[in-house]
């Protein structure tokens, strides 16, 4: 059965993950920003087949295989399962959000959706923790995987239901969540104070669909919540420099850029 069509709205959800960081992982947040970086880089700059899409994990992991040199493989190799998933969301996940069609109901979209997995987000979590435990000569635990990600929709169903109708349990999320949200913001600025030199990720849409980002370097002006706002000076992929100021409706060359998607230059 296909998930509710409102996921994109359910999906917010996740994004709680980003607020109810805590200390000890902004460190490691900037680390993995900057070995994303890395990764992308390097798929960028592989001469490839662009219309060559895979039609299930099979095909899909043989292809990141062949992609990836094997200095880069060592270096997967040598991380914690959980950090390369993090780091990867953002650069190899995007490239296959983007480019494998997970987003546009391709091939490899429908064969997730007949195992019963149904949001891009989760498609490349599969595809990304199957090749890590590929390099590292494990079974992937295919069926253990696609239960997570079902366990994770139930579970954020029931919270969604709880925050809309349980007045006690929304009060309660909504403190615990505020309070965490004011510590972090506030570790944030104090350390990325106005002036400071970012490189940071940031939305485009490629006309009807939206999903994609981009980097971008720049200067901080101020805060607004989560948010810096940030004067921008260079686009890495000055490709995607319309599609960014459109779909941001960017003025004076100012964004706004999440503080779980800056680091510092």
């Amino acid at each position: 059965m296909a998930r509710n069509a409102n996921f994109k709205n359910i999906i917010s959800l996740d994004n709680l993950d980003s607020i109810l960081i805590k200390r000890d992982s902004i460190m490691k947040i900037h680390f993995l920003i900057v070995f994303a970086f890395f990764v992308t880089s390097q798929l960028l700059a592989q001469d490839i087949d662009k219309n060559y899409k895979p039609k299930n994990l099979d095909e899909a992991i043989l292809q990141l295989d062949k992609l990836f040199p094997d200095s880069t493989k060592q270096k997967i190799a040598q991380m914690e399962e959980n950090d390369f998933l993090g780091n990867s969301h953002l650069s190899t996940g995007m490239w296959i959000r983007n480019n494998w069609g997970l987003w546009k109901g391709g091939e490899l979209s429908k064969y997730f959706n007949e195992l019963g997995i149904y949001h891009p987000d989760d498609m490349s979590g599969i595809i990304l923790r199957s090749f890590y435990r590929h390099i590292k000569a494990q079974d992937y635990e295919l069926h253990n995987q696609i239960k997570y990600y079902q366990d994770y929709w139930k579970k954020a169903q029931v919270h969604e239901y709880k925050m809309k109708n349980d007045t006690a349990y929304a009060t309660k999320f909504n403190r615990e969540n505020d309070s965490i949200y004011k510590e972090t913001i506030k570790e944030k600025t104090s350390d990325f104070k106005p002036g400071t030199r970012i490189r940071g990720w940031v939305n485009y849409s490629d006309g009807v669909f939206s999903g994609g980002r981009t980097q971008i370097e720049g200067e901080i002006i101020d805060w607004e919540g989560i948010k810096a706002k940030v004067k921008i000076d260079k686009f890495l992929d000055n490709k995607k420099k319309n599609r960014v100021l459109r779909y941001n409706k960017v003025k004076d060359n100012e964004i706004y850029v999440s503080y779980y998607l800056l680091e510092k230059i």
